[in-house]
């Protein structure tokens, strides 16, 4: 699941033009490039950005910190983008403050703080290690999976973290807020459509 966000032009009602921009998400408009078999970013014009669902939690408690309500990102629907800019900044500044400490008492030298969470894995019949994304793989291409097993592990997530897109980190959760902003800044005068 995901947000689509989308800026509509307060008269026509149609998403709204903007210089192009390279502002992606977990969904995104690409160039495959055949010599090597690989994708790249492509440039749209379009005031549009796709966020995973997966940050939700940061953007909630940051939208109830800031603004009292209860909805995320929802709460920007219908509204003018630039009321909304303020608001993500002071979400950015929370979520920034909330899931860092200051290092040596210094307020302007931070570092991420870390969590435990808790990790599927699992064991194909031989006992081979998979991910998540083999256990389902395997169960859309009605392998059998009977004989796997699953294990929960402990691993240390540091909010700072945003090798993996997907993983909810404070971090991912910052970037997509400054793309949404960005954005915005680009058409004030749009309405936010989240879909």
């Amino acid at each position: 699941m995901s947000y689509d966000i989308s800026l509509k032009d307060p008269v026509t009602g149609e998403t709204c033009e903007v210089p192009a921009h390279l502002l992606t998400g977990g969904t995104y408009a690409a160039e495959y490039h055949e010599e090597d078999g690989t994708f790249t970013p492509k440039p749209i014009t379009e005031a549009w950005l796709n966020i995973t669902y997966n940050y939700s939690y940061y953007f909630r408690e940051a939208i109830k910190e800031v603004c009292e309500k209860e909805d995320g990102i929802y709460e920007f629907h219908g509204k003018e983008a630039a009321v909304c800019i303020p608001v993500i900044s002071e979400m950015i500044e929370y979520i920034k403050l909330k899931y860092s400490d200051p290092v040596d008492g210094d307020e302007n030298k931070r570092k991420w703080k870390t969590r435990i969470d808790k990790k599927p894995v699992y064991y194909d019949e031989f006992g081979n290690e998979k991910d998540a994304n083999d256990y389902f793989y395997s169960i859309i291409t009605n392998r059998d999976i009977d004989k796997w097993t699953k294990k929960e592990i402990e691993v240390e997530v540091n909010e700072g973290d945003t090798i993996d897109y997907w993983e909810s980190t404070a971090a991912n959760a910052l970037s997509a807020l400054y793309k949404l902003k960005a954005l915005m800044q680009l058409r004030p005068d749009g309405i936010v459509e989240v879909g």
